[in-house]
């Protein structure tokens, strides 16, 4: 999933769903700021990684999001799992 455009349209789709979890406005939400900061508890951590789950059939846990604390550090993390996830199923 190195592809740019690919992974553009992987954050445009985090970002559409981390919007949708906190309902606020996209311009809320920096790449940089950490979930905690944004106001993503456990709780609505859990929802968004159901949709982010749901929609690329992946099981990622609660952790990532400490392991991987802000919007841009996230979607490099699932563009790697999805990369190596399409690679599998070659």
């Amino acid at each position: 999933m190195s592809d740019r455009a690919t992974i553009e349209a992987l954050h445009q789709q985090l970002l559409d769903d981390l919007v949708a979890t906190l309902y606020c406005d996209p311009a809320e939400v920096d790449d940089d700021i950490t979930f905690h900061d944004l106001g993503l508890d456990s709780i609505l951590g859990l929802e968004f990684l159901g949709l982010v789950n749901g929609r690329y059939q992946l099981s990622v846990e609660i952790d990532a999001l400490h392991d991987h604390p802000t919007l841009a550090q996230l979607v490099q993390h699932l563009s790697g799992r999805l990369e190596q996830l399409q690679a599998e199923r070659a």
